[in-house]
């Protein structure tokens, strides 16, 4: 799943055959020095167990691509990421960590069952250090009070009565003590991954009840009819107040906030970033992306209709081109001028067998989905350029810091002539493009035309001066 790592064969057909083998390698930069724009990917690892070296190849891409962060949405139904501690303390009451672990583990193979279901505590360790390593920050989803199906089990299983109405993934966010043992629950992974060096928690908030009430208002809506809005927005600005103490910024769904466009039930916290996928539907009448950027909250696009969703049509299955009608400031529902924050593209498992992880990956890297999104939200990493003094090669690539070549001597065979340099940068794996700057050889003289080869790809090379420049495309996989 990884990218094959190329040589650059710069081959200067009928005179010459210029090739720099095994090549090129930074870890991309996210953003520009002082670009704070948020460009992030979702993966939707509730719902499906992902192994830990897949999410790591994800990474690798992001990282060519110029992406930010990685929002792994480890709580969405499913909980799919344990802690070695799991045990939960309310007010006098403590749930020993193996009765919460087993009942987490009995929801989630009730939701789905993989075989191994949980990335374990050594496992996220691990993906946080890579990620920080390629210049990738990881924004941590837990989602509550809906989409909390495996909670929601393991509750009952430890004599917490606390879903609403009968919904098998909402927690009833007038009941106090089930209220008091979720937020307790989500607080350990607040904690967790603050101590991890993450800056964004995503608290989730959205599709409140939506399995028990599936028409018109849907969940929100009872709530509000109940004359129970209100304990909502004391819920969701308790978990933004535990997020904001331990040092990182709250992160929700918008649907739910401000649901009717009114603030007559209560204001939600302004620190709360909003990542705006809905604009709602014939009855369910979410806030305008507008009215919650005028009530102070920071807007992420992360807008529905460029979602990636297992086993569903949607408009990636024919390739990456319908990226190309990205626009950030373009939300659901409306388009306005004022500063986003970011923008996000999701890959949501809604169906969680329906596609392997090859088949995802083949979809989204292999098939130029992620490249071609990244490149449409702009923000780009910023080109570096850096000489090498023995060889006075010189190359530009985003987030550059040093590079290493080797230069083997001119090989003249017939009316062609090679020569081989091996160039590492960073040293670590890099697959997106590169400018290559080459001293002109006079082995050289007399040579009238010049194209270079990634393995079986070619390129043109040109002369300038007393140096051959070429622009070294993307390594297929």
């Amino acid at each position: 799943m990884s990218r094959l790592k190329k040589g650059l064969a710069l081959v200067l057909t009928l005179c010459m055959m210029l090739s720099l083998m095994p090549v090129i390698t930074p870890s991309a930069k996210a953003t520009d020095e002082g670009d704070d724009f948020y460009k992030i990917v979702h993966l939707d690892c509730g719902r499906k167990y992902f192994t830990a070296d897949w999410i790591k190849s994800l990474i690798d891409e992001m990282a060519a691509d110029g992406y930010t962060h990685l929002e792994l949405a480890f709580g969405n139904d499913g909980l799919r990421f344990l802690l070695d501690d799991m045990s939960v303390t309310v007010g006098n009451t403590t749930y020993a960590s193996g009765d919460v672990r087993d009942g987490i583990m009995e929801g989630n193979e009730a939701y789905y069952d993989f075989g191994t279901n949980e990335l374990t505590q050594t496992e996220m360790d691990t993906i946080i250090s890579y990620a920080d390593e390629k210049g990738i920050g990881i924004i941590p989803l837990l989602n509550t009070p809906g989409h909390m199906d495996a909670i929601i089990t393991c509750m009952e299983n430890l004599g917490i009565d606390g879903d609403y109405n009968g919904s098998v993934r909402t927690v009833d966010v007038t009941n106090s003590t089930a209220v008091a043992f979720t937020q307790a629950l989500v607080n350990k992974y607040i904690q967790y991954f603050a101590g991890k060096g993450c800056t964004v928690f995503n608290i989730g908030a959205d599709e409140y009840a939506n399995d028990v009430y599936t028409t018109g208002g849907m969940g929100f809506a009872q709530l509000v009819s109940a004359g129970q809005y209100d304990e909502f927005v004391t819920y969701i600005n308790g978990l933004a107040a535990l997020v904001k103490n331990a040092g990182m910024t709250p992160m929700a769904f918008n649907d739910g906030i401000y649901y009717n466009s009114t603030t007559s039930y209560g204001t939600f916290n302004k620190d709360i970033m909003i990542a705006y996928w809905s604009s709602g539907w014939d009855g369910y009448n979410v806030a305008s992306a507008s009215y919650l950027a005028n009530q102070g909250h920071k807007m992420i696009n992360t807008n529905g209709d460029f979602y990636y969703v297992l086993g569903k049509n949607d408009q990636f299955d024919s390739g990456s081109s319908y990226a190309s009608n990205w626009d950030n400031a373009k939300f659901m529902g409306t388009t306005f001028d004022s500063e986003q924050a970011g923008s996000m593209f999701c890959i949501w498992c809604d169906y969680p067998n329906a596609e392997t992880e090859d088949q995802i990956y083949t979809k989204v890297v292999t098939n130029g989905v992620l490249a071609a999104m990244s490149e449409a939200m702009g923000h780009m990493p910023e080109n570096v350029t850096v000489k090498d003094e023995d060889t006075d090669v010189s190359i530009t690539a985003p987030g550059l810091t040093s590079i290493a070549v080797t230069a083997q001597s001119a090989v003249t065979s017939g009316n062609t002539v090679s020569k081989t340099y091996s160039i590492t940068l960073n040293g670590g794996d890099y697959t997106g493009k590169a400018t290559v700057k080459i001293p002109y050889d006079n082995a050289f003289d007399g040579c009238v035309s010049f194209s270079g080869m990634v393995g079986t790809d070619s390129f043109d090379v040109n002369r300038d001066g007393d140096y051959f420049v070429a622009t070294v495309p993307t390594s297929p996989t």
